[in-house]
């Protein structure tokens, strides 16, 4: 019975995370809505909630203060992905940095992580739909290769950016680009 109820909650999150992508790509605008946000206090209201998914992994938070165009259950479910990723395929002993700063007329939210990193030869296709590395193939980890396509759809209806930075001797810098409120007052929905 416990194997049957862990397949039925593995294929109602996947069936979630089909949903989502059709929607995004059909109508990505309707799925959004864009209001002005400053991310530190979005930041702080999430923490707990960041802390409990990634522990017992350690979690530092650094903030330049910016406002941006977002929608903030959108910009959360982008986040939690991110950390939910790290939780999947990291030690435990990972240590995870969210840091914001501001460059030019765009905000920088980086989620960073001190773990094994990505295969070099898997960065390409991490954002494509149903990649999985070879870290990630297990049936344990219970992934279906489809959260950092819709953390990268999600991102792009923001009128923002996603990328993957290796880190040096290892883990990985997911890199979301938003647009700052102050300098793009014309993204309104």
């Amino acid at each position: 019975l416990r194997a049957i109820r862990a397949q039925g909650r593995r294929m109602g999150r996947l069936v979630n995370q089909l949903l989502t992508l059709s929607r995004m790509d059909s109508t990505p605008e309707a799925q959004i809505s864009l209001v002005p946000m400053g991310l530190g206090p979005w930041l702080e209201e999430l923490e707990s909630e960041m802390k409990r998914l990634i522990a017992p992994r350690t979690l530092e938070v650094a903030v330049t203060p910016a406002r941006v165009w977002a929608d903030p259950d959108r910009l959360t479910e982008v986040l939690m992905n991110l950390l939910d990723n790290i939780a999947r395929y990291t030690p435990s002993d990972t240590e995870v940095q969210i840091t914001v700063k501001t460059d030019g007329s765009a905000a920088l939210l980086a989620v960073e992580d001190t773990g094994p990193g990505i295969p070099p030869e898997d960065l390409p296709h991490i954002f494509d739909r149903f990649y999985r590395g070879d870290r990630a193939r297990t049936s344990q980890s219970g992934g279906s290769g489809l959260g950092l396509s819709i953390a990268q759809s999600i991102v792009h209806a923001l009128h923002g950016d996603i990328r993957v930075e290796p880190l040096s001797p290892h883990g990985t810098r997911f890199v979301v680009t938003l647009p700052l409120a102050a300098a793009s007052t014309n993204l309104q929905h």
